[in-house]
């Protein structure tokens, strides 16, 4: 009996090709392990044992790479004067940079920020209670 060769079917090829291209959208692919770089390794090690200014130069160098944590952790140093001086206009513009990339501490913070904001408003304005809510 000569031996029948299986040709796969056009729509198993499309399936198997829409499988493996499917692979490559998914959530992920194609960006940087960014908690494994080195730059971010330390500076996030040096700012948890508190050693801020030490901490500055790798994160900033990771945030312009466009690391979103180091682009939070950096606007959470400037907005708190952590190893630099206060700036709370760069501190916004880091920490919203972080929100539009996708990280969730940034999308908090600025949330938090804008209620409190709006309480220090209410307040200025004589409306509404004192409230104790930090940002």
């Amino acid at each position: 009996m000569p031996s029948r060769v299986h040709r796969p079917s056009a729509a198993a090829l499309l399936a198997l090709l829409v499988m493996l291209l499917g692979g490559c959208a998914a959530p992920g692919a194609g960006k940087p392990n960014w908690a494994a770089r080195p730059d971010f390794v330390a500076g996030r090690h040096a700012f948890l044992a508190g050693n801020y200014k030490a901490a500055l130069p790798s994160l900033e160098k990771e945030a312009a790479a466009g690391n979103p944590r180091a682009e939070y952790t950096l606007g959470y140093m400037y907005f708190n004067g952590l190893g630099t001086a206060t700036n709370r206009d760069k501190a916004l513009e880091w920490i919203r940079k972080a929100a539009r990339s996708g990280d969730a501490k940034a999308i908090e913070a600025l949330s938090r920020l804008a209620a409190f904001g709006s309480q220090a408003s209410e307040r200025q304005n004589g409306a509404g209670k004192k409230s104790d809510a930090r940002p």
